[in-house]
Formats: structure tokens, sequence, C-alpha cells
């Protein structure tokens, strides 16, 4: 018995059906579809997640978007993707230098801060996890002395400035920045008075101070102020130790060497920093020398200007120039 031509059609276009669907299949696995992004598309890295994001003026993030892109930033392959990243959302430019970022800071008792982008992958995270993607510098805080008595011993370790840096300062930062913050390392003269960099020491803070070479980067204050011939009733006779020792303090953040800060030169991005306060801002820097006692328990500071001013008794009362990381 013959079977006619259209009684074949359904079985036909049943296996046109099962091929089709096994093709979508296949490209679903595989990511090949138009628009998809596949496991190996070469695609990952600072640009997945920045299509949750939207680039806009770095004011306008709120703290919970500088955490997603803090962490898109430190999830890249390399550094120079991580720098990509940073370029993507507005923090640096296509030479690799940080951007005009500024914000306020709402603090919790109502006051308001400024803080402002001064480094990208600068800082390493005190539970070894690689470099905090961005650096910040906060003003705003209370002012307060180093100390409670005229004392550097313990350096930036043991001052009353770092514990209240921890707690109470602390607490007064805005509840959607402050469970983002990350501990860094910081290198510091812990000893206080010393005579050469194997006093540096590092501690893992949160909020911290700026050290001299931080912010002014190689530094030749002793030779400048001293010179290098004997100086009557003292035994020093050669300061270039000293000059290394405060140099030893971490390495200049992008932002003031891209501006020119060098030393007691260009200072003048220091003092937009500031704001042109009228006031001077301590550094976690020691003054290592001693003189005579009267001389001890001194830190150095930074002038409303910008200009690093003389150390000053770790007792007197000083403005807060704090940095943080995300």
């Amino acid at each position: 018995m013959s079977r006619s031509r259209g009684s074949y059609l359904p079985v036909v276009l049943s296996f046109v059906f099962l091929l089709a669907c096994a093709g979508v299949f296949i490209a679903v696995a595989t990511g090949s579809l138009p628009g998809m992004r596949g496991a190996g598309s070469g695609q990952e890295g600072s640009s997945e997640g920045s299509s949750e994001l939207t680039a806009k003026a770095f004011s306008s993030y709120s703290w919970e978007e500088l955490g997603s892109i803090a962490d898109i930033i430190e999830s890249a392959a390399s550094e120079e993707e991580g720098l990509a990243a940073a370029r993507e959302f507005g923090i640096v430019d296509d030479d690799g230098n940080v951007k005009e970022c500024v914000r306020q800071v709402v603090f919790t008792d109502g006051s308001v801060g400024t803080c402002r982008a001064v480094g990208v992958l600068a800082d390493e995270k005190a539970d070894g996890t690689g470099k905090a993607a961005l650096t910040f510098a906060l003003t705003g805080l209370p002012k307060r002395a180093m100390n409670d008595s005229a004392t550097c011993d313990g350096g930036w370790e043991a001052s009353g400035a770092r514990s209240w840096l921890s707690d109470e300062a602390r607490s007064l930062l805005p509840a959607d920045l402050a469970p983002r913050v990350a501990s860094v390392l910081k290198a510091t003269n812990n000893a206080g008075i010393a005579s050469d960099a194997s006093s540096i020491t590092q501690t893992g803070d949160a909020l911290w101070l700026f050290s001299a070479s931080e912010i002014y980067g190689e530094l030749t204050w002793f030779s400048q102020e001293y010179g290098d011939n004997p100086i009557y009733n003292t035994s020093y006779t050669d300061f270039g130790p000293y000059d290394q020792l405060i140099s030893s303090e971490g390495s200049q953040y992008r932002y003031f060497a891209q501006a020119g800060v060098h030393d007691r030169e260009s200072y003048a991005a220091v003092g937009e920093l500031l704001g042109s306060s009228d006031e001077c801002f301590w550094l976690r820097t020691p003054y290592p020398l001693h003189f005579s006692d009267a001389d001890d328990g001194m830190f150095f500071q930074v002038m409303g200007s910008g200009y690093p001013s003389s150390a000053v008794a770790a007792c007197q009362e000083n403005g807060i120039l704090a940095g943080f990381c995300l």
C-alpha cells in the first residue's frame, strides 16, 4: 500500500523543530546568542558589573556606588585594568592622574566635612588581600592634641590621636560609609626619638594621619635647616639619616605628585585640599631629633596654606587631616 507524500510532512517538521531546539540550547550554553556574555567570552573584568553603574559626577555617587566601584577596581586582573576601571568611572584621566574628585561628608553629629580622592591602588590592605582601590583625604573632624602630654614616645602607633581616630572619629563617619572603610598598612617612625630608618614599623589603620613623605615626597628638611656642619653644643654633624628617616614613611600620593608638590615647593595643591584654612594640621611624623628635653615630644604639622611648618609639641591642639580607603 503506497503512502502519500503529505503523510511525511509531520515527521519532517518534528525533526526540524528538534534541530532548532538543540541549536538554541547550544547557543545558550556557550553564550553565543546576540547580547549574551558567556563565561568564555573574554569580556569579564572591569567592564562586568559596570552595566549596573553609570559614570557621573564624583559628588553624585553614593557611598554604596563608590563601594561597588572600589570592588570592580580591586577585582581587576591587573593594576592596569584597575586603573582602566577607575578611568571608566571618572576617577582618573587617560594619563592615570587623579581627577578633581571632591565631595561633602555629613558626619553623624551633623557637622560637614570634605573629602578628596588622592590615590588609586596606593595602599596595601592590612588583611593581606591586596591594595585598597581608593584613598581619600578628609577634613572637617574636630581639632585635638596628638597626645595628652608633650611626648612623641612610641610615635604614631602609641599616640592618643591614633586611638581617637580608631574610635570616636570613626563613629562620626556616616552609616553608609563607615562599614566600607578598609584598614590599611601605614609605615611610621614609631620610636619617636630616632636616628635612622630602622625605627620604621607598620600599623593597620582605618582612619589615619598623613605622613610628611605621603604628601611632600622625598624630604631634605634637616639638611635645609642645619646643613652638614657641626652645630655648637651638639654632636650632630650629618643630618642626612634624619632626612632619610622622615622620607621613609610611605610613598607620595599621586594627587600631590601630579600637582608638582615636592619638599617645600609647589605646595598649593595641599592648601586646596585643606580649603585654605587658617589652622594647622597634624602629620603623623614625629620630630626625631633630641637636642634637649624641652625639644622632645614634637610632631610635624602642615599649615593651612599647605606649607610644611616646623614641629610643635604633641600636647598642642591641632587640626586633623585624616586618610581613609575604600
